[in-house]
């Protein structure tokens, strides 16, 4: 069981090339999730986050997205991202990051 206060969030298959984000993206959990994504997305060409379960974000969550284009980018695949919560793609446009796949 979880401390009290303890922060979550997790990376889980859910299909070909996809991955349903849940929980916090923030400082304390992108860490982790970055290194949980590596492992996952070795062999995908072609990568879909859904992140409908995402309950919170802040800037953290923001940099882990860019360094998945990055990832990617660099591997030659691509990355796209399905239900953006409302605070991340604020803090993307305050970012001047429009462009981001799933930024509306």
């Amino acid at each position: 069981m979880p401390e009290t206060g303890q922060i979550e969030a997790s990376i889980e298959p859910s299909g070909a090339g996809r991955f349903l984000v849940s929980g916090a993206l923030v400082f304390e959990t992108v860490a982790a999730l970055r290194h949980a994504s590596r492992a996952q997305l070795r062999g995908v060409a072609d990568a879909t986050f859904d992140l409908k379960s995402v309950t919170r974000s802040d800037s953290a969550g923001l940099a882990l997205l860019v360094s998945w284009l990055r990832d990617a980018h660099e591997d030659g695949r691509t990355v796209h991202f399905e239900n953006l919560p409302k605070q991340l793609a604020a803090i993307a446009h305050t970012c001047g990051l429009e462009w981001l796949p799933g930024v509306a």
